[in-house]
Order: structure tokens, then sequence, then C-alpha cells
């Protein structure tokens, strides 16, 4: 598997990293200590190399709600119905073409997603095998800029 560069250092690491702040706290319970020790013995053993161990992030909301309204949600289904239908094209989940856009769109973007199930660790490294062409990516991004967005910490996503 191809190695990204991280940032303008001289390290290079898998294209899709493991977020493991939900192991200590951010997803309930926290995780027994034997269970986060599987799941990263299997992230390694499956090609993962770069862990984010944060515990937590600057400019998160306190009250945690999110709002809905119907042209929102009308945006977000047209979205969703596009990546759906890429998704089957590819073969793909919507959550490998979500990481596969993230990972195509710039060679510096490495996601990181977080899971504490081993299905979804497999099925979040196989989005750096998801191929995607600068057209679809276009799409996406098309479909991404009709859409307003609130993001943690006060910055307009536009």
């Amino acid at each position: 598997m191809e190695k990204l560069q991280l940032g303008k250092s001289d390290l290079y690491v898998s294209p899709v990293g493991l977020g493991c702040m939900g192991f200590s706290h951010a997803s309930g319970d926290p995780t027994a200590d034997d269970e986060a020790i599987e799941m990263l013995r299997a992230a390694h053993e499956i090609g993962y190399d770069f862990y984010d161990t944060a515990e937590a992030y600057v400019g998160v909301k306190p009250d945690g709600t999110i709002s809905y309204n119907e042209e929102g949600y009308a945006k977000a289904k047209a979205l969703l119905d596009l990546l759906d239908a890429m998704a089957n094209e590819k073969g793909c989940t919507k959550a490998q073409l979500s990481l596969a856009w993230m990972i195509n769109k710039e060679p510096h973007i490495i996601p990181i997603p977080g899971t504490r199930k081993l299905h979804r660790l497999k099925e979040n490294f196989g989005a750096a095998s998801v191929p995607m062409t600068a057209e679809e990516i276009a799409l996406i991004d098309a479909k991404l800029d009709t859409m307003d967005f609130d993001v943690f910490g006060g910055h307009a996503a536009k």
C-alpha cells in the first residue's frame, strides 16, 4: 500500500489513520484495555501506522445540538443519493467512498476515523483502494458547495 507524506515532514504513513479517542471516552464508556489492545494490534496487522491519540479538541459545541430544516434535508438527501450511486458503481460503502474522497482530494489529507469494531476498521482501511477521478471528486465538491455547514469552532465550511 502506498504511503502518504505527513505534511512537509519526512514521515510517510498509511493513507487512512485510526482515531483512538473513542477507546477512552468519546463513544460512551471507555473500551476495556484488552479490547483496545486487540483493536490496535489488528490495526497494525491490517497496515495502519498513523494513530490519533488526542483526548480532546478545541472548539467542540457545548450543547452538541444539530439544527435540521427542510431545505438542509433536501440538500443532504441529494448528496447522499449521489454518494449511494457512486458507491454502488464502485462496489464500496458510502463510508469508504467518503474516505476515498478525502484521500484523493489532496495529497496531504489523511482521514483518521475512529471505530471500536473490527469490521469497520477493515472497511475504513479499504477506502485507500477505492479509485476516484478528478471529475468524481469535483462532483462531490459541487454538491457540498450547495450546502451550508456549521463547523465546530465557528468557522464556516465555505
